[in-house]
């Protein structure tokens, strides 16, 4: 085994070049951990919690979700500007995957996200929420071409909340399709 030895006098790292090289190895350090750390969609995994609770403070006085779709929604200004600004994917609210308006006997909501790559599938679906979320959420669905995967609160091999690596298997490379079911 070999061993690695720099000689500082020979490199001439002394006074403020030595100094600079150690700032910039430690910047490039860091910007590798954030960049490591860092979920790019924790904002849009907010704006789509956001837009569910603006949905159950507006419907609080109703006995049920009855004529939301995403229409309704939008004119009540129950979704977040910000989701709204996410024009990459589309994204309905209602009952089910087409987003179909809510009956008088639906007492539950889905946020769906559409036409969503592995990347984006992943981020959204192992990004944690907090406990108040957490206690109106019902499950996760995730379809794609390998079928619908659900994770629930009592699932068999799929739980909530999802675990770290949990959703590598499940999302495909292109055209997943997330429903968030609220209750």
């Amino acid at each position: 085994m070999s061993k690695l030895y720099v000689d500082l006098r020979r490199l001439r790292l002394t006074n403020y070049n030595g100094l600079i090289i150690i700032i910039s190895l430690f910047l490039v350090l860091i910007t590798l951990i954030y960049l490591l750390l860092h979920n790019p969609y924790q904002k849009l995994h907010e704006h789509i919690f956001q837009t569910a609770d603006n949905i159950h403070a507006y419907y609080r006085d109703y006995p049920n979700y009855w004529k939301l779709n995403t229409e309704t929604a939008i004119d009540d200004k129950l979704v977040s500007d910000e989701l709204l600004r996410h024009t990459e994917y589309d994204f309905k609210i209602g009952i089910g995957v087409d987003g179909n308006t809510a009956l008088p006997s639906d007492l539950t909501f889905d946020i769906v996200l559409a036409g969503v790559n592995k990347s984006a599938c992943i981020g959204l679906v192992e990004t944690k929420a907090n406990k108040e979320q957490l206690l109106s959420l019902q499950k996760i669905t995730v379809i794609n071409s390998k079928g619908s995967t659900d994770f629930e609160w009592d699932g068999d091999k799929h739980f909530l909340p999802v675990a770290k690596y949990a959703a590598r298997d499940v999302c495909q490379p292109t055209e997943n399709t997330i429903i968030w079911n609220f209750q």
